[in-house]
């Protein structure tokens, strides 16, 4: 999941800047995506979706996720969600590293961070030339 929700916040800030340029009013967009995930804390399965929730002004971006998931065996409600801001200079090569956090909650009750480290490098034309994300969980 997180490998595809951190290089669609990067295309996103890249491409929807290039079309949209300083000075005119926000541009909001949203993708939802389905699966399902093992949540290390509490040793079960969830399955749901996930939304991710995009503004993006004066070549700036705001990636909002928020999901809800249900726990295959004990029927339990897991939502996660983070807010994440980027910056960019257009025309040009990129190199961005960023940290996401994802906290995730069951029943009112934050029980872990997925915590994401990701790197992507930009040439000037917008490909991707490298990348790199590790992820961890850490438990409550």
């Amino acid at each position: 999941m997180h490998r595809f929700a951190l290089a669609l916040c990067f295309m996103a800030v890249f491409f929807i800047n290039q079309a949209f340029p300083q000075g005119k009013a926000p541009l909001r967009s949203q993708e939802t995506q389905s699966g399902y995930w093992e949540i290390p804390c509490v040793d079960e399965v969830v399955q749901g979706s996930y939304t991710f929730y995009y503004t993006t002004w004066d070549n700036k971006l705001q990636c909002r996720i928020k999901g809800s998931f249900i726990g295959y065996d004990t029927g339990l409600e897991y939502t996660f969600s983070s807010v994440e801001n980027n910056g960019l200079r257009l025309n040009e090569a990129i190199n961005r590293t960023n940290v996401m956090n994802l906290s995730v909650e069951c029943q009112g009750k934050v029980v872990g961070t997925l915590k994401m480290l990701y790197h992507f490098t930009f040439n000037a034309q917008g490909n991707i030339t490298a990348s790199v994300d590790k992820s961890s969980f850490e438990c409550y």
